[in-house]
């Protein structure tokens, strides 16, 4: 029995793409911006009033308070500006992991042609980025090495719809390796991309996987038990595994993929999306004349939208579970909370594709950046539809797809 699942390096699959770093924080970013400035609009309203009628020019100096939230409120905008003229970008790899002395060698490619008639600064960092528990988590990054190249600007082909950027840096062989040193500290390689285009540049930031050449994750070998279960061609098996989803071939042909409601906790964006929520209850209900109370509604309002569309965001993680049967050819979706259930069967003939890919990120101060997949099907006629998301573990996400493929008789999984 050979390796069923896709190779593996330091984690990271072989031939991998690298989604965008820059952007991963710009929900959170809003949410903060939006709330700081709505909070200390409230308590500063009454403040500033007051010192007007007294004249008291010193007591105006609360409205820094505001005067930052508007400074983060723009600043969010800026980069969802970024994000609207020059769309994502990945960072496309012909190797998981780079070797130490060896080259890091990709493409990056951008979803919007940008304008490359200057140069592009490319700046390859290794960092070792530590975390201290007894200064409230605070974390720190200490640059250890660094590269950087200038690539000359080109015109662009006129019928250019995106744009690809070459990538190419020489892996000093007594670099560090991607790796977590211990509970609190980890050594990180951070690739950073950019280009004068007007007056918004591009920027995009990419984690790059950089260790030894013959790294191997074992855990992505089959076991005994799990060669059986292949053989007997039915029943229960795993490959690499996460917790609340399930893979199991049915009796006389076919695959049954399912996701448990909560296989991904959303404990953050609860507490996050259920805090907003009480931030905007109570400048709905907090008393407040004239003015001030117009004041307070209308960002209780504002703030309302983000914290309602986390809250559902949330609630569908909690709640929702994920199914997808293959019969044959057909592919059926369905989605359930409790005995409710809906969903659509996609036939053989009206499929183009099923393919793996990102559906999100998250990230905490306290640990690495997690990139969530997705199991996408392509119609023929141009749509398309998720049929499992939240996938952590991308190699798993990829194996998921290929075994979905091969029960649909596209495609022999490797190693049957």
């Amino acid at each position: 029995m050979g390796h069923m699942g896709p190779p593996r390096k330091n984690g990271t699959p072989v031939g991998t793409t690298i989604p965008d770093g820059a952007m991963e924080n710009l929900l959170p970013l809003w949410v903060f911006a939006v709330a700081w400035l709505g909070a200390s609009v409230f308590v500063t309203t009454p403040m500033a009033r007051d010192a007007l009628k007294a004249h008291n020019s010193f007591e105006l100096l609360v409205l820094a308070f505001p005067a930052a939230g508007l400074g983060l409120v723009l600043w969010a905008a800026r980069q969802s500006w970024r994000i609207r003229k020059f769309g994502r970008s990945v960072l496309r790899l012909g190797s998981g992991s780079v070797p130490l002395g060896g080259e890091l060698a990709g493409t990056v490619h951008v979803v919007r042609a940008i304008s490359a008639d200057r140069p592009t600064c490319l700046r390859l960092r290794c960092i070792q980025r530590t975390r201290r528990p007894h200064r409230r988590n605070r974390v720190s990054e200490v640059v250890l090495f660094e590269l950087s190249q200038t690539l000359d600007g080109r015109p662009n082909d006129p019928g250019a719809a995106e744009t690809q950027i070459p990538i190419r840096f020489h892996i000093p062989p007594d670099a560090g390796l991607s790796s977590r040193v211990d509970g609190f500290r980890e050594i990180l390689w951070r690739l950073e991309v950019r280009r004068s285009s007007g007056l918004l540049s591009y920027f995009a930031r990419f984690e790059v996987p950089v260790g030894a050449a013959d790294d191997r994750d074992l855990t992505s070998l089959p076991s005994p038990e799990q060669a059986v279960h292949r053989a007997a061609g039915a029943g229960p098996w795993r490959e690499p595994r996460e917790s609340g989803i399930t893979c199991r071939r049915i009796e006389g042909g076919g695959l049954d993929v399912r996701l448990a409601a909560a296989h991904r906790k959303p404990v953050g964006l609860t507490i996050i999306g259920l805090s907003l929520t009480g931030v905007a209850a109570g400048l709905f209900l907090a008393p407040a004349p004239g003015l001030a109370r117009i004041i307070t509604i209308a960002f209780g309002s504002l703030i309302l939208l983000p914290a309602a569309f986390l809250d559902f965001i949330a609630a569908w993680l909690w709640l929702v579970s994920q199914e997808v049967t293959v019969r044959g050819t057909s592919v059926l979706m369905r989605r359930s909370i409790g005995h409710f259930h809906w969903g659509r069967t996609f036939e053989g003939g009206g499929i183009a594709e099923i393919t793996c890919k990102v559906d999100g990120s998250s990230s905490t101060s306290n640990g690495p950046t997690v990139t969530y997949h997705g199991i996408q099907l392509q119609t023929r006629d141009g749509k398309s539809a998720w049929l499992a998301s939240n996938i952590a573990d991308g190699d798993y996400a990829a194996w998921l797809t290929e075994e979905i493929n091969a029960a649909r008789g596209e495609a022999e999984p490797p190693g049957r």
